[in-house]
């Protein structure tokens, strides 16, 4: 135990790039400890999504999962509990246990390649009856390096490299099953920290697409059913769903022949039926619209004129008074908004701001004195027709 603990145990801790598994059987560690590397996944730049490359790592994957099941409770237990103390002899890293279940068990152990440099360390996190969750290359308090997660059941979860926190290169997300199937593959070019990944069904056909940007989903996704046709579309800002979010019932298309710009043309299945239309403003949910399968609106909730920034506007003669909401800017609707005050005969429209859920209001008060306003607002779409207003006082002192 002690020869195993201090020739193979240090090579697993102390790779920058790699993470190598071993398994104790019943001879000598170089008679029969298994190992399984997962590479610098620099190898795996400009081979986005290959065959070839997917079924190498899906076959490591697999490895690790038959590697780690015939790994017993006993063995890593001593692993944990007496390698610094059997290997005090033998060129090692510093270990220590950052926290603790309270059944007694690891929850966290920290492993210092190099104990001078405490900037650089192995991270690995445990599940309560012992088992490995993670191990994670860090520095600085941040993934950094080759990751690799595991289910509660053993099986592989996710493997991964990451640059000082940031996704990079390929991730391998998998389902909770055996053996091994894809859930999610995600993909950052070299350098950027914009990425793109695609979800799969468990006979690992297409489930839909995300937009990445560092590990938060960020951009316009697409989920599909298993027949093809599209099932939700939308768009995150910053892991929150923003913007217009659409939900398609199944079954219901159209076949069409898509001309591009530059390429051959050619025929494709486009989803007809809509289920459910929301707005998403910057942190909650605007406005949402129910149909059902003839197309008929069957409910409608939320508000045009959302979160009024201020109900009293305070300010002096020959100021700006501004108002602004958040709007719900629907596409392929008609829309009208205006402002209004009797006693002052203003009669104004509200303007958009660019890319934004944000409508703005802004007029010249020349007068001192307290004035009412009312924002009306009115939407028709699909047949569908909605009203909302707020008011807010305005008062200008000389």
């Amino acid at each position: 135990m002690k020869e195993l603990l201090c020739n193979y145990v240090p090579r697993l801790l102390r790779s920058s790039w790699s993470i190598e598994l071993y398994t104790a059987l019943q001879k000598t560690p170089r008679e029969s400890g298994a190992k399984m590397r997962i590479v610098n996944s620099k190898a795996l730049r400009n081979n986005r999504y290959k065959p070839l490359v997917i079924k190498r790592l899906m076959f490591l994957a697999n490895f690790t999962q038959s590697t780690m099941n015939k790994i017993s409770q006993q063995f890593k237990i001593l692993l944990i509990s007496f390698w610094g103390f059997l290997c005090f002899s033998c060129t090692q890293p510093a270990m220590k246990v950052e926290s603790w279940f309270d059944n007694g068990n690891p929850k966290k152990i920290i492993v210092y390649s190099n104990p001078n440099n405490p900037l650089y360390y192995k991270s690995i996190v445990l599940y309560s009856n012992g088992d490995t969750a993670q191990i994670n290359e860090c520095f600085k308090g941040a993934k950094h390096g080759a990751s690799m997660s595991f289910y509660q059941s053993g099986t592989v979860k996710e493997v991964s490299q990451f640059y000082r926190g940031g996704r990079v290169d390929t991730t391998l997300i998998f389902y909770d099953v055996q053996p091994p199937l894809l859930n999610e593959v995600i993909y950052y070019p070299e350098g950027s920290l914009v990425g793109e990944s695609t979800l799969f069904f468990k006979d690992q056909r297409v489930l839909g697409n995300f937009s990445y940007y560092n590990v938060q989903r960020n951009g316009p996704f697409k989920l599909f059913y298993p027949s093809g046709l599209t099932h939700v579309a939308g768009t995150f800002h910053y892991d929150q769903l923003f913007g217009e979010f659409e939900e398609y019932f199944d079954h219901f298309h159209d076949t069409v022949i898509y001309v591009p710009d530059n390429g051959e043309p050619f025929v494709t299945t486009i989803s007809t039926h809509k289920k459910v239309y929301r707005f998403y403003g910057l942190d909650s949910l605007l406005f949402e619209i129910e149909y059902d399968t003839s197309r008929a609106v069957v409910g409608a909730q939320g508000c045009l004129l959302c979160n009024q920034e201020k109900d009293t506007l305070l300010i002096r003669v020959g100021d700006v008074a501004t108002q602004v909401w958040q709007t719900p800017m629907v596409e392929n609707s008609k829309q009208y908004y205006i402002i209004l005050n009797d006693a002052l005969g203003i009669h104004d429209t509200i303007s958009y701001l660019a890319d934004s859920a944000i409508a703005k209001w802004s007029h010249d008060m020349k007068l001192p004195g307290k004035y009412e306003f009312k924002a009306v607002s009115h939407l028709e779409k699909d047949h569908f027709q909605m009203s909302d207003s707020t008011d807010f006082t305005v008062i200008v002192e000389e």
